[in-house]
């Protein structure tokens, strides 16, 4: 018997990594995309409430909704949402395949997302990955 009962695996960042066409960042080219600044979403952003954000203590959506509205108000939320999840879904093959191969019934993965709870079902469902998932964190209060 195996003394592991649970595995634990960060999503983001780890299992999917950047876009699917060319791995590069997800934003690589949202300027030109989007009329979005990389600067101003990180100036904005991520550095004020990413961390609060990864620990649990914020939503995305409370944040983020705000900044959008001043750094780009062009561009509704749920537009930034879907281009932030297509093109950050690029997956770790090797990884995804250990992952699979390790997969038994009475050993719990755990997947851990921080974007967001309709996030987590597109995440899991759009990269088949729902089919190996028994538990799944979401990091918002």
């Amino acid at each position: 018997m195996s003394l592991i009962r649970a595995l634990m695996i960060d999503v983001e960042g780890v299992l999917v990594c950047g876009r699917p066409s060319d791995g590069r960042p997800w934003a690589s080219t949202i300027e030109d995309d989007l009329g979005l600044s990389v600067a101003a979403l990180q100036q904005e952003f991520f550095s004020p409430y990413w961390n609060e954000i990864v620990l649990g203590r914020a939503a995305p959506v409370d944040h983020l909704k705000p900044v959008l509205a001043k750094i780009a108000p062009h561009l509704p939320y749920d537009d930034f949402i879907a281009y932030w999840f297509e093109n950050d879904a690029r997956l770790n093959i090797k990884l995804l395949e250990e992952l699979r191969s390790s997969a038994r019934p009475e050993k719990e993965s755990i997947w851990q997302l921080t974007k967001s709870t309709s996030g987590r079902r597109i995440s899991l469902k759009h990269l088949g990955l729902a089919a190996i998932v028994t538990a799944s964190i979401i990091r918002q209060p």
